[in-house]
């Protein structure tokens, strides 16, 4: 995976692409965001992995005992 070329089939990402929950659009505009990156294009199989993992602790994921109204967005970044 590493040294992958924007041109490479492996990769599955295109400019400007965005995958997100269908709750990220009713999140209040004075939500908190947590940012994280990554150095290179996520595989496929990477991306399906990340939005399980995420999808999978956002259901159970509590602050003094009660849920949180949370969601995820994965969009390409600019260079």
């Amino acid at each position: 995976m590493e040294g992958l070329h924007p041109t490479d089939k492996a990769q599955v990402w295109q400019e400007g692409a965005c995958i997100e929950a269908a709750t990220w659009g009713s999140l209040p505009g004075s939500s908190r965001a947590w940012l994280y990156t990554a150095d290179r294009v996520l595989q496929e199989e990477e991306q399906n992995a990340l939005r399980s993992g995420i999808e999978s602790f956002l259901t159970e994921w509590v602050a003094h005992g009660q849920s949180l109204q949370a969601s995820w967005r994965l969009e390409e970044g600019a260079a």
